[in-house]
């Protein structure tokens, strides 16, 4: 009986921080888990499974209210039985594969990694684009006609390349910010 108990708890303890089931014993001395109240005219614990700051659950045992088919009033504890204050759980202490693991191995594995491709992509595009304009640039140079041309590819030019030099800083800050989280999240 102990080892059921046992065993139901750690097996509730994965599960939520805070449980609340019913042991009921038949009218053949067996013993059952339930979600649900007990039925018929056995008697009935009611257990509440807490986790404890280790992560191993804990029971604590109230009696269960009894069935109306037993006759007896659902509001009234069954004689001798100490009652269970009702708290709020305790904080529950992250496992070795929680939160912060997960973010953790994202921004080494995947983020990060992400972040610097983005950046070294949007600086490549942008000086390809640059050169594209230095050679139309060029060739309105050799066209005495299209001098206006030249004018407009070069304020076209500086224009990109500032708007390139924003993206790339507003990039670069997404970056360091991935890094530094990732380097705090490795000093815990």
């Amino acid at each position: 009986m102990v080892r059921q108990l046992f065993m139901a708890t750690a097996c509730l303890a994965l599960a939520a921080p805070v449980w609340a089931i019913n042991k009921c014993t038949g009218p053949d001395g067996k013993v059952s888990f339930q979600d649900a109240p007990c039925a018929g005219n056995g008697k009935g614990e009611k257990v509440e499974v807490r986790l404890s700051s280790s992560g191993i659950g804990t029971a604590a045992a109230a009696p269960a209210a009894a069935s109306p088919a037993s006759g007896a009033s659902a509001a009234a504890p069954a004689a001798g039985a100490a009652s269970v204050p009702a708290t709020a759980p305790a904080p529950r202490k992250e496992g070795a594969f929680g939160e912060t693991w997960r973010r953790k191995t994202d921004l080494e594995q995947r983020l990060v990694r992400e972040a610097r491709g983005a950046l070294q992509t949007h600086r490549q595009r942008c000086a390809a684009e640059q050169r594209d304009r230095a050679a139309r640039r060029t060739q309105a140079r050799t066209n005495t006609a299209v001098a206006v041309s030249e004018q407009a590819i070069t304020a076209e030019m500086q224009a990109a390349a500032a708007a390139c030099e924003l993206r790339a800083r507003e990039l670069q800050a997404n970056v360091d910010a991935l890094e530094k989280e990732l380097r705090e999240l490795s000093k815990k």
